[in-house]
């Protein structure tokens, strides 16, 4: 499969994933966490890294970028209680709901969109 970069299937998915990755970063900024430092942090490492996978996906025709982000997002998600910051709401509700997009899309990302092939059965 010879995909393009800004075209297809996976190029809208490698976007969204950039623009979750970047969401996540600017996110203790703008929704005023950034004083929790370990929900900084945690949202400035993943979205970060969130982000790169993002752009390395447009290059690579493999399907490790949209694992890493399965990880990452999961990372996310599960976060705020595995590094101990649920109790701030904005932080904990940012961390959940970016992480369960970027696990979603990698996941579709994997097995439907561009990937998806019919399997017929008799």
């Amino acid at each position: 499969m010879n995909k393009s970069m800004w075209t297809g299937t996976n190029g809208i998915i490698a976007t969204i994933q950039f623009l979750l990755g970047a969401a996540l970063f600017v996110a203790p900024w703008l929704l005023d966490f950034a004083a929790n430092t370990n929900a900084a942090w945690t949202a400035w490492a993943t979205g970060a890294a969130i982000g790169i996978v993002g752009l390395v996906s447009f290059a690579e025709d493999t399907t490790w970028p949209a694992w890493a982000n399965v990880v990452l997002g999961a990372w996310a998600a599960l976060a705020p209680w595995i590094v101990q910051f649920a109790t701030d709401q904005n932080a904990m509700w940012t961390h959940l709901v970016i992480g369960i997009a970027v696990v979603a899309s990698s996941i579709w990302e994997l097995y439907g969109g561009e990937n998806w092939t019919p399997r017929v059965t008799a």
